[in-house]
């Protein structure tokens, strides 16, 4: 099993800073929809669409914790990981990016 720590680590390899836009949303809807109906609370929205341009590659790096962080809070921590650890190299956006 990944710890937290292991899979943030593993967001931020090479050069990694957040999924790109349309994978962000998908990692999105799969917070939301994995977890338990008692969750009342739903995450943070990405950083995607108009945020993407106005916000630094430091607050999307973040707000991407606080969904891995969420996720491990909330019971969807698993799926959340393999999805993650999924991602071809390309569908990320790196720094300098």
């Amino acid at each position: 099993m990944t710890s937290v720590e292991e899979l943030l680590r593993c967001c931020r390899e090479n050069g990694r800073i957040c999924p790109r836009p349309q994978q962000w949303n998908e990692l999105y809807q799969l917070l939301v929809k994995t977890a338990p109906t008692v969750v009342s609370q739903k995450p943070r929205l990405p950083l995607i669409l108009a945020a993407w341009s106005e916000t630094s590659d430091q607050e999307k790096q973040e707000r991407l914790e606080q969904h891995v962080r969420w996720a491990y809070d909330h019971a969807t921590f698993d799926p959340v990981a393999k999805y993650l650890r999924s991602l071809p190299e390309d569908k990320w956006h790196h720094a300098g990016d």
